[in-house]
């Protein structure tokens, strides 16, 4: 998580941890995307409280509870989470060309041997 908030900071800020600058050719892209995740709830306030937690979780704090959802508000989040789910099977099935690592993200599943292939039936397989 750490790394994530300190990628879309570098995204938002256009600077690197080595103090240098993210290419200008992307600046816009970069800007884009962290709208995009805006968007999807993922907002400054939303990112520092993230930082919060885990300073608190690094000094060995124990983690707040969250809050119970609204009045019907366990549905909507299950809505949003399928939606997101979604695109990024979506995506991921795009991108990721490996089975095996489509497999690892659980967008695949592994193929039953064929019997004819000698699947675990006959003499010699007890």
């Amino acid at each position: 998580m750490r790394t994530f908030l300190r990628r879309v900071e570098q995204l938002e800020t256009g600077k690197l941890d080595e103090g240098k600058e993210r290419p200008k050719e992307t600046r816009a892209a970069d800007l884009a995307a962290v709208a995009l995740l805006g968007e999807r709830g993922i907002t400054v306030k939303v990112r520092q409280h993230l930082a919060s937690l885990i300073a608190l979780v690094e000094k060995g704090h124990a983690m707040p509870q969250a809050p119970a959802p609204a009045d019907g508000g366990e549905d909507e989040r299950a809505l949003a989470l399928y939606r997101w789910y979604r695109e990024w099977s979506a995506i991921a099935h795009a991108v990721v060309m490996r089975r095996d690592y489509k497999i690892s993200l659980g967008i695949a599943q592994r193929r039953k041997p064929d019997k004819k292939d000698g699947g675990g039936e006959g003499e010699g397989s007890k």
